[in-house]
């Protein structure tokens, strides 16, 4: 559980002998297309991305899509036509956008990386079909589908079984094209259906947001409560509690919910008895992605191909306080990544 925590927070890191800053490396130019706002998620996900950089002589720029497909590839091109000598960009397939900015990238002759949501099989087998992907180096993903069906099987187990009725399963998903929503909604269904003792009574997109979580959770609970709410995000499953606190009903007793990411605020849920666990460690792939763009500039071989796996733990009331202690408050400026690299890199 702690391997990542330890590797990564503690200082106690596994030195390969890579990515480090010598005095004569170039620096380099990296683009970084953000597909949603500068605070939230990914912001969170912005600051790791940063710290690295500033570590690892990396000049960082990053522009914010605020989920808006359209800005997504308008931000790409500009930044494209402004002059700038860029190495790389990083790039995110969110609302499925993520092959037109490749096309945008490889005409322009920048190479990139895929981050958190990468391109999808059938996406890869077209491009390189229609002759695209020339400049693509690989990408840095989580496995979406385990923490849709980890926090399911932690959710169900939580509940006290009644032989009459089966498990009631509100379902919040966060949108029906972005990868991480399809692959969780994926694994939060296939524990669902393992169980044979539990049904989604309703699974409902909210495109990622609290207020629509909680205007959707309050109309729900003036019908009938579910036994789980499951949410597709943090920002979800909070908007879902503060329904739930505004209908009477006390969030881990009446109604059961997980989160998704360390943010303090869900640590701290855990900790109360609010929620029964939360899976992160997402935000810290903004940091693996420097770290990854820093050894392809040094011809280093990256992990599996280019496609990297980016680690993930669930948090619980098992091993909460040690993730209090080693994750909040934590300032990644006092990370030095140009000397430890993480394990999973390699």
């Amino acid at each position: 559980m702690a391997v990542l925590l330890r590797l990564f927070i503690t200082s106690v890191f596994l030195v390969v002998g890579s990515a480090s800053k010598a005095d004569d490396q170039k620096v380099l130019n990296v683009l970084f297309i953000n597909p949603g706002f500068a605070d939230g998620f990914w912001g969170s996900v912005t600051e790791t991305m940063r710290a690295a950089a500033e570590d690892l002589d990396i000049n960082l720029t990053v522009l914010d899509a605020d989920r808006d497909r359209i800005k997504m590839l308008d931000l790409t091109r500009e930044a494209l036509s402004s002059g700038q000598d860029w190495d790389y960009a990083v790039i995110v397939n969110e609302l499925q956008q993520g092959p037109i900015l490749a096309d945008a990238l490889d005409a322009a002759g920048v190479e990139y990386l895929m981050l958190l949501n990468g391109l999808s099989d059938q996406q890869l087998a077209q491009m390189r079909e229609n002759g695209g992907l020339t400049h693509y180096i690989g990408s840095v993903t989580p496995r979406n589908f385990l923490t849709g069906y980890h926090n399911t099987r932690a959710l169900l187990d939580a509940v006290e079984p009644n032989t009459d009725t089966p498990i009631r399963v509100l379902a919040l998903l966060g949108d029906t094209a972005t990868p991480a929503a399809v692959e969780r909604e994926a694994g939060m269904r296939a524990a669902v259906a393992e169980a044979g003792n539990a049904e989604i009574v309703r699974a409902i997109s909210v495109d990622w947001l609290f207020d629509r979580a909680k205007s959707t959770v309050a109309l729900f609970l003036g019908r009938e409560t579910p036994d789980i709410i499951w949410t597709a995000s943090g920002p979800i499953a909070f908007g879902a509690m503060a329904a739930t606190k505004e209908a009477g009903l006390v969030p881990g007793r009446d109604i059961k919910f997980a989160g998704v990411g360390w943010f303090q605020s869900a640590l701290d849920a855990v900790e109360r008895g609010q929620m029964t666990t939360t899976y992160g460690g997402y935000f810290i792939s903004g940091a693996w992605s420097m770290i990854a763009l820093r050894d392809h500039a040094a011809e280093l071989e990256l992990e599996n191909d280019g496609e990297i796996e980016a680690p993930l733990s669930g948090v619980d009331e098992n091993n909460i306080a040690e993730f209090q202690r080693l994750v909040g408050g934590v300032d990644w400026n006092n990370v030095e990544f140009s000397t430890h690299i993480p394990q999973v890199i390699r």
